[in-house]
């Protein structure tokens, strides 16, 4: 979880530093370190959920198959994020 926050916190940090033009939209950088911090985000939501089910709904079962499917979904969102990200 700290590695989560922060990677977070460094990517964020990264972003605000970035020095672009006001008058045109988002630049390449930006698409870049804003679809690199949705993988993050995603895992904290995860994580937040995790233990929302052990917290209020009791259920202190195995959490193994969310993890493998969430780590198939980001990975799957990742390859396809950079492969549109750097062919097209």
């Amino acid at each position: 979880m700290g590695l989560n926050v922060t990677l977070l916190l460094i990517s964020s940090n990264i972003y605000n530093n970035v020095q672009a033009p006001s008058s045109r939209g988002f630049s390449y950088i930006e698409v870049w370190i804003l679809g690199s911090q949705l993988p993050i985000l995603f895992a904290l939501l995860e994580y937040a959920l995790i233990l929302f089910q052990m917290k209020y709904l009791r259920l202190d079962s195995d959490f193994r198959l969310l993890d493998c499917i969430a780590a198939i979904l980001i990975t799957l969102y990742y390859f396809s994020f950079n492969l549109y990200f750097w062919v097209f």
